[in-house]
């Protein structure tokens, strides 16, 4: 877990323009011989044979069946982002990045693509907590 100043410094992006997206992935590439392997011996196989285990189609539709799912959030799903928040909102004062209700904003639409992800109908505490 980076800091946001090391964050903001190795992205070259101002805080408040970071603070408008949902979620940040850092993603570090190791050399791992046995992986590389694999991973070339897959993506290798599949363009020869062109076989993908799910068809394009039925990813895009998957998709779409997502998009539609409008899962509601249930009570303990809210409490557990409140109680996140506001802790977050009470440990704000020892850092230089202000917890804003954005981060608020961007947990509940995490919470609810998780939710829509697990073909739930509800939001429940598991996709608060993912």
């Amino acid at each position: 877990v980076q800091s946001e100043s090391t964050v903001t410094a190795s992205l070259a992006i101002a805080s408040p323009l970071l603070s408008r997206f949902d979620l940040i992935l850092g993603l570090r590439d190791t050399r791992n011989p046995e992986w590389d392997d694999y991973l070339a011996s897959s993506l290798l196989v599949s363009t020869d044979t062109g076989a993908s285990q799910w068809p394009t189609a039925r990813i895009r539709a998957f998709i779409a069946s997502l998009r539609e799912a409008r899962p509601e959030m249930s009570r303990a799903a809210e409490h557990c982002l409140a109680k996140y928040y506001q802790l977050q909102r009470q440990q704000d004062l020892a850092t230089s990045a202000r917890t804003t209700v954005r981060l608020l904003e961007g947990l509940v639409r995490l919470a609810q693509a998780h939710a829509r992800l697990c073909r739930s109908p509800t939001v429940r505490v598991l996709d608060a907590m993912q």
